[in-house]
């Protein structure tokens, strides 16, 4: 969680399953380790293989499958050396 700024904002369409009025929308590093805590609880087997990184000017995006080998991304936007906004997406599932 050292990687957050105390503001982050995160949005994720899996927070909005794990965080009951969230609308998806995670606020605040403390917010973040919670949601992230939760997750790996509900899913102990979580993993993800790297797909891809591209690199902009402020912030990267990672291209990447989880463990049921769904493809996914991450935007993360950096500020003084420190992820202050990140965007999590999901590809389809195949179902």
């Amino acid at each position: 969680m050292t990687h957050y700024a105390a503001e982050v904002v995160f949005r994720s369409p899996l927070a909005a399953r794990i965080i009951d009025g969230s609308d998806g929308v995670v606020r605040g590093v403390q917010a973040l380790r919670a949601y992230w805590a939760e997750g790996l609880r509900r899913h102990p087997d979580l993993r993800f293989e790297v797909v891809a990184v591209y690199v902009g000017l402020d912030g990267i995006v990672i291209n990447y499958r989880d463990q049921t080998g769904q493809p996914a991304a991450e935007v993360l936007i950096f500020r003084d050396g420190l992820i202050v906004s990140g965007m999590a997406t999901r590809g389809p599932d195949g179902s």
